[in-house]
């Protein structure tokens, strides 16, 4: 089993990739206050209520143009090369 420090690492790189650097920082904060790691998770998704940035994952070229027509914004191409992670703003 991991280590919460280990698992706040992890749950910071895998953000990252999803969240501005302002939303970044605010993670951060609240992982550092938090007596424990379920605990930052929920003041931090409460934080996120009524926020509407959203991230998917699409498979394919045609249905990454598609959700690119529709506002999506390329985030980067997973591993396998047919995945793609999109974020809306």
């Amino acid at each position: 089993m991991q280590s919460e420090e280990s698992q706040k690492k992890q749950l910071i790189r895998q953000a990252a990739l999803l969240l501005s650097e302002e939303k970044l920082r605010k993670l951060r904060e609240i992982l550092a206050r938090a007596r424990n790691l379920d605990e930052a998770v929920e003041e931090f998704r409460k934080l996120r209520e009524g926020d509407d940035t959203s991230a998917k994952v699409v498979m394919g070229e045609e249905e990454l143009v598609k959700a690119i027509n529709e506002g999506w914004e390329l985030v980067r191409e997973l591993n396998d090369g047919v995945r793609f992670l999109v974020k809306r703003y």
